[in-house]
């Protein structure tokens, strides 16, 4: 036994699933809001692979609750939005409490409700699911919608954790 701990590799499989991310924001449309989703999500990756622990991670977290709320604006936006909002906001506002020293009174409480965001989207994936089949969508269209959003849970998951703990739980 070496006695090394292993440390929790939490940043690389956020990263991961945020260049995956990016990636898939080409498979249905090419216009304005894909490319900007392509560059925020490819910029979180670059960051967690960096492991930057400062206040740019808060900003594309803040981008991305941005796009959200702009999208709550327009009269087809759901149940599904708020919640993409609300849970881009709450890792914006952890990032913020645990990265930087604007919120330090809120670190504890921060490091608590890690999990609030990814259960927000683990919400819309039920949402979702329960709405495509109600309307009759086509289970290819309902598989890949579902695809994303699970990716996109998961890596809001990996990232809020380590932005929580970066050594991981166990430590």
């Amino acid at each position: 036994m070496t006695g090394i701990s292993k440390k929790q590799q939490w940043h690389l499989i956020g990263a991961l699933l945020f260049a995956l991310l990016a990636l898939l924001q080409f498979t249905n449309t090419f216009g304005f809001l894909p490319v900007l989703y392509f560059i925020i999500f490819g910029g979180i990756a670059f960051l967690l692979v960096g492991q930057r622990r400062d206040i740019i991670l808060c900003g594309g977290f803040a981008l991305l609750a941005l796009i959200s709320l702009f999208s709550l604006l327009r009269p087809s936006s759901g149940f599904n939005t708020l919640l993409s909002f609300l849970a881009y906001a709450l890792l914006t506002l952890i990032c913020l409490a645990c990265l930087t020293d604007y919120l330090p009174q809120f670190r504890g409480a921060a490091r608590k409700i890690w999990f609030l965001p990814a259960a927000c989207f683990a919400l819309v994936v039920l949402i979702s699911f329960i709405g495509n089949i109600v309307h009759g969508v086509s289970f290819g269209n309902i598989l890949l919608s579902l695809l994303k959003t699970l990716i996109r849970a998961a890596a809001v998951l990996a990232a809020s954790i380590w932005v929580a703990s970066p050594e991981g739980f166990g430590h």
